[in-house]
């Protein structure tokens, strides 16, 4: 992905975490589109982290495989807006409870 993204910042702390630099390899590729990283990686041209649920089918089909890094953990932190006033405020609300319900039962999130 392009500078500044969650996965290239990933990418660069594991790096770092091993006294390396993305600029240490002979030739890198920064692509934007999911289609095309989706594309590359089941091609075996290279790796990206994503939300598991993006790929999910493909990890099920055994197009994709999951790699886990040792010590490695990653936030991300998502906003969640609607219009002011709206009709689904009220449902809004339900869903956001839920979801802080289930995050909070992972522990150690400081919700």
């Amino acid at each position: 992905r392009e500078e500044g993204s969650k996965s290239y910042l990933n990418l660069r702390s594991i790096l770092h975490g091993y006294n390396q630099d993305i600029h240490n390899f002979a030739s890198f590729v920064e692509v934007g589109t999911i289609n095309t990283i989706h594309n590359l990686v089941i091609e075996n041209v290279g790796l990206s982290f994503v939300y598991k649920f993006v790929v999910q089918k493909k990890l099920d089909r055994g197009v994709m495989s999951q790699i886990f890094i040792n010590d490695f953990k990653s936030k991300t932190f998502i906003n969640y807006v609607w219009m002011k006033n709206s009709f689904f405020t009220e449902k809004n609300r339900e869903f956001l409870d839920i979801c802080k319900h289930y995050l909070s039962s992972l522990g150690d999130l400081n919700l």
